[in-house]
C-alpha cells in the first residue's frame, strides 16, 4: 500500500537529491507515484534538523507550513514591514520550528526581500514567527525580523 498523499512536502537542500521528509517512506515511494502526488501548496526548504524533528509528524509539519505562509503574507501587506524591509520575494529556508503541546507554533526562517522590487538587489532576512492555528485560521502573536549586515537591530512587526 502506498504511503498517504500529503499536501505538504518538506525538502532539504542539504540532501544530495530532493529528499521528502514529511512522512517516512515517502522519498523512496515518490518515483512510482510520480504524476499521482497532489501538488504541494509549497515546497518548504528546511534544515536537516527541522526535517528530522517532523519525520512522521505530518500534522505538525502542516501547522509549521501554515504559520510560515501566514508570516510571509503579513510581511507582504504590513506597512511597517514594507517600509523597513521592502517586498518579501520568497521564503529561503526554515531553520527552526516547533509545535508546543498547547498548540503554539514557533518558526524561524530566512526570507528574501527587495527594497527596489528587482531580484538583483535582494537580501536575506531572518524571520521569527509565533502563532496558533485556530479553526483553520492562523493567528500570529509575534512576528519579528533581524538583518545583521550592519543593522544590528530587530524589527518587531507584531
Amino acid at each position: 500500500m502506498p504511503p498517504p498523499l500529503l499536501p505538504l512536502l518538506f525538502c532539504s537542500a542539504a540532501a544530495s537529491s530532493l529528499a521528502l521528509h514529511a512522512a517516512p517512506g515517502l522519498a523512496h515511494a515518490a518515483r512510482p507515484l510520480a504524476g499521482r502526488l497532489p501538488p504541494a501548496r509549497m515546497r518548504l526548504d528546511v534544515s536537516p534538523s527541522v526535517a528530522n524533528q517532523f519525520r512522521g509528524n505530518v500534522d505538525g509539519a502542516i501547522l509549521v507550513e501554515k504559520v510560515v505562509v501566514a508570516a510571509q503574507t503579513e510581511l507582504a501587506k504590513n506597512p511597517t514591514a514594507r517600509a523597513e524591509l521592502g517586498k518579501p520575494i520568497k521564503i529561503e529556508q526554515c531553520v527552526g520550528a516547533g509545535v508546543r503541546p498547547n498548540g503554539v507554533v514557533m518558526v524561524r526562517f530566512f526570507s528574501i526581500f527587495s527594497k527596489s522590487g528587482k531580484t538583483g538587489s535582494s537580501y536575506s532576512c531572518n524571520v521569527s514567527a509565533t502563532g496558533r492555528v485556530e479553526g483553520g485560521k492562523v493567528v500570529l502573536t509575534k512576528l519579528s525580523c533581524a538583518k545583521d549586515e550592519g543593522w544590528g537591530r530587530t524589527i518587531d512587526i507584531i
